[in-house]
């Protein structure tokens, strides 16, 4: 699915999304978006069928797979622009410490293999 897919529909979204809020506003205009505190967010998509925005970050997170809805199938957005870089700033002396956790965030962060509207 790519943005252009997502015109039209309604959304529940969290109120502090930062970037992602005026990426989604950007490439998907014409949706509905109902922003949610994060204590209400958890609890309105689990009872809601309105759908959601979740990043892949959330894999990583065992409490957050606790209070997820298991009657929902995951969508992955496959557009180039809903993919962005992040860093991690670290001392060099917990390098060793942190190799688990940097390589988990790097096998979920593998970027999809995208093709691009030209080529479809």
């Amino acid at each position: 699915m790519n943005f252009r897919e997502l015109s039209g529909l309604s959304f529940i979204v969290q109120k502090e999304i930062g970037i992602w809020a005026n990426l989604i506003n950007k490439e998907i205009p014409d949706a509905k978006f109902i922003y949610q505190n994060a204590s209400d967010f958890t609890e309105i998509k689990n009872y809601s069928l309105v759908p959601y925005f979740e990043i892949n970050l959330s894999l990583i997170n065992q409490a957050w797979q606790d209070v997820a809805p298991h009657d929902r199938v995951p969508v992955d957005i496959r557009d180039d622009r809903a993919t962005m870089p992040f860093y991690a700033t670290y001392l060099k002396e917990i390098h060793e410490r942190l190799r688990p956790l940097i390589q988990t965030w790097q096998d979920l962060w593998k970027p999809f293999d995208y093709v691009s509207d030209a080529r479809r």
